[in-house]
């Protein structure tokens, strides 16, 4: 069944008449061409190229751009002794809401010695991808460092089966010169983790776009 487009959307849609655009020229299209009163995010999607002879290169990425993409996360905190702004570190209280069910945090970080106390919730939170592990960074025994790495808008990136990586750049209103910062650090970092074994360009295709905009296609520099 075919999307349904506003009329706004194909009126902007028939504005895009290059077949590629520069991250300068492609920001400030959508920056003009705004639908609606929300503020929407920048959305950079791309096409990697993950293929290692005949297996495929996983591609996970930790990135703290330098204005962060979205409001500050709710982060909640298990550790001995441990208190920061911004974050819930009463062990008990989570621990007790978690028993109920109740989740009122968007992140979960926990020191080694509270995740015997996890492992009962785990179908709870491991859905959610709640559950603090080393992988992503969440079990750790520096949760301060943690924390202020979060709150400077730390954000993972995980490519998906079909080798896409979909990358939030920033919210509109952030306006042009944070949004083209934004993206051209997130290119630059993905560009330096190139997984070892995957020959030619990582970074196949680009496009960009608002939460609610057609795409336009970027210029890729040479990788």
């Amino acid at each position: 069944m075919n999307k349904q487009h506003s009329k706004n959307y194909k009126q902007i849609k028939e504005k895009i008449t290059a077949d590629t655009y520069t991250i300068d020229e492609a920001v400030d299209f959508l920056i003009k061409n705004k639908i609606g009163k929300m503020d929407p995010t920048v959305e950079m999607h791309l096409k990697l190229n993950l293929k290692k002879g005949k297996e495929k290169a996983a591609f996970r990425l930790i990135v703290t751009p330098p204005t962060p993409i979205s409001k500050l996360p709710k982060i909640a905190v298990l550790a001995k002794n441990f208190k920061a702004e911004n974050t819930n570190s009463d062990s008990a209280k989570i621990l007790g809401n978690i028993k109920k069910g109740i989740i009122d945090f968007d992140i979960l970080v926990a020191t080694s010695e509270f995740i015997e106390k996890l492992k009962p919730f785990a179908k709870l939170l491991g859905p959610k991808g709640l559950m603090p592990t080393e992988k992503n960074g969440t079990l750790t025994d520096k949760p301060g460092e943690v924390v202020a790495n979060l709150l400077n808008g730390q954000k993972t990136l995980t490519a998906d089966d079909a080798d896409n990586l979909h990358v939030p750049c920033g919210r509109l209103s952030l306006g042009e010169e944070k949004i083209i910062e934004n993206i051209n650090y997130l290119l630059g970092e993905i560009k330096q983790h190139k997984p070892s074994g995957v020959k030619g360009d990582l970074m196949l295709k680009a496009k960009l776009c608002t939460t609610h905009s057609p795409s336009l296609n970027l210029q890729l520099s040479k990788q």
